[in-house]
């Protein structure tokens, strides 16, 4: 059973959590970065601005989103800092370490989509620019690039 906030978290007191949904047997994870207002307010990923531009992505890649799991790096909305929302390296750590991490484990054969800088970061480790891994494959063997 998921928890209504979770303990010691440094987002403890942030709106959320939005948890990730999809069908059972998936075969993609799209992973973003945090929820946004609209995430929190209906209790779904990837439903506000953002979620519009990876409907239209997802349609004209021939990808259909209701056999893709979604789910974000963090769980919970992070506060404004500056222009943005984007969670600092210790939510994202705590969140991969809680829940993330749990979630992945279900995509072992299957292929799991970061979208974005956070998202990547938060899957992979990998710290600097996402473009220089543009087209990558990556796995536990290492990486492959297209």
């Amino acid at each position: 059973m998921k928890p209504e906030k979770c303990k010691g978290c440094p987002l403890e007191e942030a709106p959320g959590p939005v948890w990730g949904n999809g069908p059972a047997g998936a075969k993609m994870a799209l992973v973003g970065e945090a929820p946004g207002v609209e995430e929190v307010a209906s209790g779904f990923g990837f439903v506000g601005p953002a979620g519009r531009v990876l409907s239209v992505a997802l349609h004209a890649a021939g990808v259909k989103r209701n056999e893709c799991y979604v789910t974000n790096t963090v769980k919970c909305l992070p506060p404004k800092r500056g222009k943005s929302h984007a969670p600092t390296g210790a939510e994202v750590a705590f969140c991969k370490k809680a829940w993330l991490d749990e979630e992945m484990q279900h995509f072992e054969q299957g292929t799991v989509v970061a979208i974005g800088a956070v998202a990547f970061q938060g899957l992979t480790g990998i710290k600097g620019s996402i473009e220089e891994w543009r087209g990558a494959v990556i796995d536990e063997l290492g990486t492959e690039r297209l």
